[in-house]
């Protein structure tokens, strides 16, 4: 999948560390290997959002 990230989201991911950041860089991984939404663990619908876009 294409990912995009705010520069807020780069400024705090540069912040992390340890696990957390290893944890981020692994989803982050995972989310632009998948072709499609049901290939990803762990993700679920939004509750009252219909479009995923």
């Amino acid at each position: 999948m294409k990912t995009k990230f705010s520069k807020s989201f780069i400024k705090s991911a540069q912040k992390l560390s340890g696990k957390h950041k290893e944890a981020l860089l692994n989803t982050i991984v995972e989310v632009e290997k998948a072709k499609f939404i049901h290939e990803i663990k762990d993700c679920n619908k939004l509750v009252g959002f219909d479009y995923i876009g």
